[in-house]
């Protein structure tokens, strides 16, 4: 038997998709792009911790892998993931030692 009673919360939910109006932050996106762009060696190592003013935080897991990121990688690493989040304004990658 079909349900055809919903919660107001359902109800609103589906009325905003069906006008268009519900659109995404892309935000949501994040993990899985760093994951792309960053490859899974070093994905393995990182996690996207949080998004503020532009400003996406990474977490790593080691200081020399923080070094080689900061040093050598974060251009392209910035480029790849303003490629794969249009909708996001990502500024700048800061990268953090992740304490234990």
């Amino acid at each position: 038997m079909k349900r055809f009673v919903k919660t107001l919360g359902e109800a609103i939910q589906q009325y905003l998709q069906k006008e268009g109006l519900l659109s995404r932050s892309g935000k949501e996106d994040l993990p899985e792009a760093w994951r792309a762009a960053a490859g899974e060696e070093i994905a393995g190592h990182t996690q996207v911790c949080a998004m503020k003013r532009g400003v996406l935080r990474i977490l790593v897991d080691s200081a020399p892998l923080l070094h080689e990121l900061e040093s050598f990688r974060k251009a392209e690493l910035l480029e790849a993931m303003r490629g794969r989040c249009p909708k996001v304004t990502i500024r700048e990658l800061r990268f953090v030692v992740q304490s234990r």
